[in-house]
């Protein structure tokens, strides 16, 4: 079935799409007692297929945390989590490339690392390394088109982490970008 996907006819698609997304959020109690968080995902599919495509992503995120007691910065503590994910995906779509809707579901896997980095006061900062690995992936999204070669387009995302212990929990993500055919 794998040779199916890679013999396809030139004359059934080949055309790209190129994806961005990002978001950025701040909660702020006082100037010591704050979560930041960003991250931002870029993506490229090749369509061999015209509702089949291999899609190759990339995502860069930061959250940062500071806890502490006002007027006192000898007893804080931030922490930093830093992630990047890789990911690889059979994308299958409902609908081809000038349907106003396009709902899709995405299947394979992710190479993730995580650190986090802690600091305690003035002490130096010290890094944990937390994950570092594949692990599955799957999603589900929509495609709105704007225009015959832009959309936006938003998608949930899963993937399994911590990946070198017993029990294995979830990660996901919901992303809202636009997206460019060509």
């Amino acid at each position: 079935m794998f040779s199916i996907f890679l013999i396809s006819s030139p004359g059934f698609a080949g055309f790209f799409e190129v994806s961005a997304s990002g978001s950025y959020v701040k909660h702020t109690v006082d100037e010591i007692n704050y979560e930041e968080a960003k991250d931002a995902t870029a993506s490229i599919s090749y369509y061999f297929w015209q509702q089949s495509a291999f899609e190759v992503s990339y995502t860069s995120g930061l959250k940062t945390t500071n806890v502490g007691i006002l007027g006192n910065t000898a007893t804080y503590t931030n922490i930093q989590s830093e992630s990047r994910l890789i990911g690889a995906d059979f994308v299958l779509s409902f609908a081809d490339k000038t349907a106003p809707f396009r709902p899709y579901i995405k299947v394979g896997v992710v190479h993730i690392h995580k650190k986090i980095i802690e600091q305690n006061g003035g002490f130096e900062a010290f890094e944990h390394p937390y994950a570092d690995g594949m692990a599955p992936s799957a999603g589900i999204g929509l495609k709105i088109a704007l225009t015959d070669t832009l959309s936006i387009k938003l998608g949930a995302e899963s993937w399994t982490t911590p990946l070198a212990q017993d029990k294995v929990t979830y990660d996901y993500a919901g992303r809202a970008g636009l997206s460019w055919l060509f």
